[in-house]
């Protein structure tokens, strides 16, 4: 009788731990406006949960044509902006578990209609390229609503996990 009391306490202890301590996944959720004007600048955030990876990262947004991305607050990457794409490389991600990247969106006077923006982040674990893919979140410019669009936060961690609508879906790609 006590040894089942005893596993069944085991049992608990290690799913409360697992709740609360488990850093091992990676999980990203963007908050960007639902309507920009055209010839205006806008902030928008990525905001990353590492869980416990460290080393080297990407992190990368690609916008529309006539939109450009400019750097706000980078945590200490080295960003680039190229065709539409905006990259913030890290040789080694920031310490906290999460952290968030600041950008500035800054929408051309011709652009118009509903745009679609999306973001990846790429990492290595146990020497394989994994990427997390956020499905595209849809942006009108010109007059609307103005409220904001938020891409859900998820928390995948097989590579072979089915992409749901705002949501996360880390993959395994030998290249870039």
């Amino acid at each position: 009788m006590i040894k089942y009391l005893f596993v069944t306490l085991n049992s608990f202890a290690l799913f409360f731990y697992s709740l609360f301590l488990d850093n091992g996944t990676v999980t990203v959720k963007g908050n960007f406006p639902s309507n920009i004007k055209p010839g205006t600048e806008v902030t928008a955030e990525l905001i990353v949960n590492k869980g416990s990876m460290g080393g080297f990262a990407k992190l990368q947004i690609e916008v529309p044509e006539g939109v450009t991305v400019k750097e706000s607050d980078s945590k200490g990457a080295t960003y680039s902006f190229a065709g539409g794409i905006g990259k913030w490389i890290w040789t080694g991600v920031p310490s906290d578990q999460e952290f968030t990247v600041k950008l500035i969106l800054v929408a051309d006077a011709s652009v118009s209609g509903t745009k679609q923006i999306g973001a990846k982040y790429s990492y290595v674990e146990n020497n394989n390229k994994q990427i997390v893919e956020m499905t595209p979140v849809e942006v009108v410019f010109g007059e609307g609503s103005g409220t904001p669009a938020v891409a859900a936060e998820t928390t995948t961690t097989a590579p072979e996990t089915v992409a749901k609508t705002a949501e996360l879906t880390p993959t395994v790609s030998s290249g870039d």
